[in-house]
């Protein structure tokens, strides 16, 4: 990072910020880098990353209940897949986005397709589309 100045610094490490102590004087005298830093410890940082992604590999065409999902990547925990609901474990601005697709079967004339995003019971987005098909 161009760092020249001895002092104690945040680094990221592997899974989270980490302090060490870098001694750049002793890091020039001596030649070797690889001695020069010192572990001191994780930084106390209050902020964990949130986020998921999930998917549904199966039918789904119960109304009016969570849509439970069979794959995801749920990092903070979040995500209850067998509920199908999110928590916000910590107050921010959360980001959704999320898309649905439909399987209109032959011999139908009319049909609808609807994905609603509830925030504690109340909908806060939503996703519809309706029509009416022309079968040949």
């Amino acid at each position: 990072m161009g760092h020249t100045l001895s002092g104690v610094y945040s680094v990221i490490g592997s899974k989270s910020i980490e302090t060490v102590f870098c001694d750049f004087f002793k890091a020039q005298k001596q030649q070797v880098f690889q001695t020069f830093q010192k572990w001191i410890g994780y930084a106390d940082v209050k902020s964990l990353p949130t986020y998921f992604y999930i998917q549904r590999n199966s039918n789904f065409n119960t109304v009016g209940v969570p849509i439970l999902f069979q794959l995801a990547k749920n990092t903070g925990g979040a995500m209850d897949l067998h509920s199908g609901k999110f928590t916000a474990l910590r107050k921010g601005t959360y980001f959704f986005s999320f898309t649905g697709e439909a399987w209109i079967p032959p011999n139908t004339t009319w049909a609808q397709l609807g994905v609603a995003l509830m925030m504690n019971g109340v909908q806060i987005g939503l996703g519809y589309v309706e029509g009416h098909a022309n079968w040949k």
